[in-house]
């Protein structure tokens, strides 16, 4: 008894540390939040669609790499003996210098992927001038990974609230200048503003390098993840990515670009629910492995147990206030109550889904991690098919996405129990 009663003590330290250090980073999040919702009472549900959909495609096509590089090279990071004594400015460089070529290419691609999936999930052929703007924003937005990067490394290195700072910062920085370019110059403008936060810092940080002359990292020191996990963590994220965007295209085709702002807003308040496992991932990722100290360590039923609590709670507050805080909102967007509802449920399973994913990839359970998304876009897909087919309206596509979400928390918790594959053994270089 006392045995169990000195854990809960334990979690409970950890978890209100986590809280505690993560509170900027939550915080910013939480600003951004509100700037973009307010940005729905400034423009038209149409123009509203029209924003969240480049927003989707921009974050999406940039956290193939994005979320990729941040959680393998956090765990990547935390692993280095004496990290914690090493300057951000030896750390950060050394990251940025071994992954220059795919985060070149991954801009290239978003410049083609941003148009083109503007055209598909709208069905609106952009004027030369737009194009030429949606391809630059596509490239502006390789900065979005870079951004993620420097924050894990940070976080990766045990300056947990120093990268909770820099965080908070970039979503505060992009979301004002979001709205401004939104409600001046309309959704292309707000898609530019998105960025501007981490194209500030990617240029912050490659100006100080330069100048303290911090590119060549120490002799020995090296912060490549697991070439296995790299590859697994594209094709979790593509697969994962592509699924958001199937589910965009079938609310466009059921309800057009009105079901699209009626679906931005509802999943501006469900991404609420998301904060707790993408922040307290990044920070805690490093104490989820197998092999971190025992004091320092947590535990995936403790770690899964708070992301669960927490997200609830965090789905009845933002239910809350859309009712109490936005009511202009609910008049404005019809409809806009029973989507929020569905996506909110959905959305506590995909929470779940993302800290299972944190286990895995602390956990090096590659496998599990991408089979798992590969179910979920099967599900979404068939999900989708069927909705459209059968004269089905958003309500059910919002459905689609929670049972998306389900089938993926079920495969994850199956391949966790199952013994993790030897790379060694076949060859593979950890």
């Amino acid at each position: 008894m006392s045995t169990t009663l000195a854990r809960t003590r334990a979690a409970a330290a950890r978890t209100v540390h986590l809280l505690a250090v993560t509170a900027p980073s939550i915080g910013g999040r939480g600003g951004q939040f509100l700037m973009l919702t307010l940005l729905a009472t400034f423009v038209t549900p149409a123009q509203y669609g029209h924003f969240v959909v480049l927003q989707t495609l921009v974050v999406g096509t940039a956290s193939v790499l994005g979320s990729t590089s941040a959680v393998t090279v956090n765990a990547a990071t935390a692993r280095v003996p004496g990290v914690r004594d090493l300057p951000v400015l030896v750390i950060v460089p050394a990251m940025l210098r071994g992954r220059l070529r795919a985060l070149a290419v991954g801009a290239v691609c978003a410049m083609v992927i941003v148009p083109a999936g503007v055209v598909l999930v709208t069905g609106i052929w952009p004027t030369v001038r737009e194009l030429i703007l949606l391809a630059a924003l596509g490239l502006g937005s390789g900065a979005l990974p870079v951004g993620d990067a420097i924050v894990a490394v940070v976080a990766g290195s045990g300056r947990y609230l120093g990268a909770s700072m820099v965080d908070a910062t970039r979503a505060l920085v992009g979301a004002a200048a979001a709205f401004f370019g939104a409600v001046t110059f309309g959704p292309i403008g707000g898609g530019i503003g998105l960025i501007v936060g981490d194209l500030a810092l990617t240029v912050v940080m490659v100006t100080a390098a330069t100048a303290t002359g911090r590119w060549e990292p120490p002799i020995g020191f090296g912060l490549a993840p697991p070439r296995e996990g790299m590859v697994a963590g594209v094709i979790a994220n593509i697969t994962g990515q592509a699924a958001a965007w199937v589910l965009l295209l079938g609310v466009q085709l059921v309800g057009g670009p009105a079901a699209l702002g009626i679906y931005g807003v509802a999943n501006r308040f469900a991404s609420v629910i998301t904060l707790a496992p993408v922040y307290f991932g990044k920070t805690v990722i490093g104490q989820l492995r197998d092999d971190a100290p025992a004091d320092d360590r947590w535990s995936s039923k403790a770690f899964l147990g708070m992301l669960a609590g927490i997200s609830v709670g965090a789905a009845a507050l933002a239910y809350t206030v859309l009712v109490f805080g936005f009511p202009n909102l609910i008049s404005t967007y019809a409809g806009l109550i029973p989507v929020t509802i569905a996506l909110l449920a959905g959305t506590i399973l995909r929470a779940l889904l993302i800290g299972i994913g944190y286990i895995c990839v602390a956990r090096r359970r590659w496998r599990t991690w991408v089979v798992a998304d590969v179910v979920s876009l099967i599900v979404t897909v068939v999900g989708v098919g069927i909705v459209w087919g059968t004269g089905g309206g958003l309500i059910g596509m919002v459905l689609v996405f929670g049972l998306g979400n389900a089938a993926g928390v079920l495969v994850r918790i199956i391949g966790g129990r199952r013994r993790p594959i030897n790379f060694t053994r076949i060859g593979v270089t950890q």
